[in-house]
């Protein structure tokens, strides 16, 4: 049998048991193909992964690569390639008014599997042209509804729902939580009406002293998306002793999904911990990375941030399904994502899992944290191709 790739001996993981064995991987084609046991094979590039995990390509499922038509974008070919990053989630950067260049230069010709939420504010994040960095205003009644779904009804591959960012400043002391609802419904329409898939994102941040994170968990339909869900800022999801309110609780077993989404400054060690402690993990686990957190503690990248969340007792085998198969089942494209099922694209990742007791990583507001693993990418392969693969490996 001729390929054009064979990974041989690597750890993999059964995402239904939660274990793992030892398997080889073989490419042809740019597909993932039957590796018959006892077969010839005659491979192009032969990869030794013993000792390794061979995992699917990462899925980071909150980032902003709109870096042609903004400031905050980051290149997705060379900023996630290298970290065994094969498809992401551009989290709401463009509204219905930008969109379309943002697809265009920054979506349709990157070598990642790029997928978008589309900003209920038609200008999009803050309005990502400009440094002088405007919050999107929440008022409903200038959310444009027709040209929003006019939007999904061109990209509906590309499009997986709508991003709202939910703060003071966006609602501006003037709008609450019926702005939430007006997103919701015309979530809805796109899905019921026009038959597109349409999740909500909610971005999650310090609250005006009228608006409260129960009536938020009410609002939030089974499949979207809490984002930002660790923040230490104003209101939290923790009672007055730090424990996880029971509403969060209520709302993940209604079906809402948590991503960590960690940036900077939208969580803490504390709020981590405590969390962890209490049992409520992310469902996904994203980064938020923009051009000025890349490659820059305390975000850095994804794997810096499995590190992270590994530190506060996240398990190995839940860190690599939060980041291959959660994120892409979450928003409907495990055609070409989030799996090494045969005939499935050959989107791939090697990494060397180890121990990392002598590092000191910190949040955001310099709190030391003890690491204990490293979660090292060796080799990265699209669609086929060895795209990255480290000098010594």
């Amino acid at each position: 049998m001729k390929l054009d790739c064979l990974i041989q001996n690597g750890t993999q993981i059964n995402f239904d048991t939660m274990t793992t064995y030892t398997a080889d991987l073989c490419i042809k084609d740019g597909k993932i193909v039957d590796c018959p046991p006892g077969e010839d094979r005659e491979a192009r590039i032969t990869i030794d992964a013993t000792g390794k995990y061979v995992v699917p390509g990462l899925f980071d499922f909150h980032l902003h690569v709109n870096c042609s038509g903004g400031f905050m974008g980051i290149n997705p070919d060379v900023c996630l390639i290298p970290y065994g990053v094969t498809g992401a989630l551009d989290a709401g950067s463009c509204g219905c008014f930008n969109f379309e260049q943002f697809y265009r230069l920054d979506i349709m010709p990157r070598v990642p599997n790029i997928y978008a939420l589309l900003n209920i504010c038609s200008h999009g994040v803050e309005g990502v042209t400009t440094v002088n960095m405007r919050p999107e205003l929440l008022n409903p009644a200038e959310f444009r509804e027709d040209d929003i779904r006019k939007v999904f009804d061109k990209h509906p591959d590309i499009l997986r729902g709508l991003k709202i960012r939910f703060d003071r400043d966006c609602l501006a002391n003037t709008y609450g939580i019926e702005a939430l609802e007006r997103t919701v419904e015309i979530a809805e329409k796109i899905e019921k009406v026009d038959g597109h898939r349409c999740l909500v994102g909610l971005h999650f941040d310090w609250l005006p002293e009228y608006v409260h994170v129960p009536e938020i968990c009410k609002t939030l339909r089974p499949g979207d998306i809490f984002y930002h869900l660790y923040m230490p800022r104003g209101e939290t999801i923790y009672d007055e002793n730090g424990h996880v309110r029971e509403c969060m609780k209520e709302a993940r077993r209604r079906g809402v999904l948590f991503d960590n989404a960690n940036a900077r400054f939208y969580w803490n060690w504390k709020n981590l911990t405590n969390a962890f402690a209490d049992g409520f993990f992310p469902d996904m686990v994203g980064t938020d990375l923009v051009n000025f957190n890349l490659n820059n503690a305390p975000l850095h990248s994804l794997p810096y941030t499995m590190a992270v969340m590994s530190a506060a007792g996240m398990g190995t085998l839940e860190l690599f399904r939060a980041t291959t198969l959660a994120p892409a089942s979450a928003i409907g494209v495990l055609d070409k994502n989030g799996t090494l099922e045969v005939g499935k694209p050959a989107n791939v990742s090697v990494f060397d899992v180890s121990d990392w007791t002598d590092k000191i990583l910190i949040d955001g507001f310099g709190t030391p944290i003890k690491a204990n693993k490293r979660f090292t990418p060796l080799c990265t392969v699209k669609d086929g191709q060895v795209l990255y693969r480290a000098v010594d490996f």
